[in-house]
């Protein structure tokens, strides 16, 4: 029987069809009983102030799970760390999903220890899973690099999606028998999450002239988020920086704002030739990819990234 309108709360609707499938398949074949929950389509601001938004959070007898969702169909080579996804004979590189994924869940763990739900009480850990989740996809990545990374139905017979949901099956699970989750901390998932304020994911997050899309890198150690931006009306996409200032003191702020200047004042004197294109690539991490037109996008990130974090 398909999860049951309680089980599965929708903070928002994708707006992507691939994405809504998968989502259904979930709803589908998880079962529908205690102490199991499928939470979709929400985000949350960290105590760092970054935003996160979160694909799935799955809760069953075997544990919490954070949900990256990729539908994008192909073959997937490559390791633990950069994949190569070749589909209809298009390439691209990609850096492995589950490095931002694992950050996401510390931080909604964090936040939800934090909760009145959870006082006297130790939150459960929240596990990150990469579901690859078009029919049909072929994994071609080795067993010892396969690391969290769960198709639908795997062609090799290799555990899916709902064995590692039900039973910790997956490369890369630390504990066969891992956390047993009871409907009581099932349920105070359902309550911290209400008081720590999830709200549905803003998919048309602005800053300045420009729509974020999909995060690309985040870095903690120099408290910034790295997000795909498109132009709403020309479509220009470019790589858009929000530097994460939350809780930091007048002083402090000051200092980003001047790092953010300085970085956009050297940029804007670049003029390289090819810089147009590598502005758009979501594995470029030097800054001096980046062309004019970025670098004055990613200015006007940084100037407005206090209010940009809370839209």
């Amino acid at each position: 029987m398909p999860l049951s309108a309680r089980r599965w709360k929708q903070f928002a609707e994708s707006r992507y069809a691939n994405e809504r499938e998968a989502l259904e398949f979930l709803r589908e074949f998880l079962p529908d009983r205690d102490p199991i929950f499928l939470y979709s389509n929400f985000e949350f601001i960290a105590d760092d102030g970054s935003v996160n938004e979160i694909d799935a959070l799955a809760v069953t007898q075997a544990g919490v799970f954070l949900l990256e969702l990729k539908s994008r169909g192909g073959i997937v080579t490559g390791n633990r760390h950069p994949w190569d996804w070749n589909k209809d004979g298009h390439i691209i590189t990609v850096d492995s999903p589950l490095t931002l994924a694992n950050s996401k869940a510390r931080k909604l763990a964090g936040l939800l220890g934090k909760q009145r739900a959870f006082r006297g009480e130790r939150a459960p850990w929240i596990e990150a899973l990469i579901f690859l989740s078009a029919p049909g996809i072929s994994v071609r990545i080795p067993d010892s690099e396969r690391m969290r990374i769960c198709e639908r139905e795997p062609r090799d017979k290799r555990a899916g999606i709902l064995p590692a949901l039900l039973q910790r099956d997956f490369y890369g699970n630390e504990s066969a028998r891992g956390p047993y989750i009871d409907v009581g901390t099932a349920r105070r998932v359902a309550k911290a999450l209400d008081e720590a304020g999830i709200r549905p994911s803003q998919r048309q997050r602005h800053v300045g002239d420009y729509v974020l899309k999909e995060l690309i890198e985040e870095n903690p150690l120099f408290a910034y988020q790295d997000f795909q931006a498109e132009h709403p009306t020309t479509k220009a996409t470019r790589r858009l920086r929000v530097y994460n200032v939350a809780g930091k003191d007048k002083a402090a702020h000051e200092g980003v704002r001047r790092a953010a200047l300085q970085e956009f004042q050297i940029l804007e004197s670049l003029d390289h030739p090819e810089s147009s294109a590598h502005s758009t690539s979501t594995n470029t991490n030097s800054a001096l990819r980046s062309s004019s037109a970025a670098s004055r996008a990613k200015f006007a990130s940084i100037t407005t990234s206090a209010s940009a974090a809370r839209r």
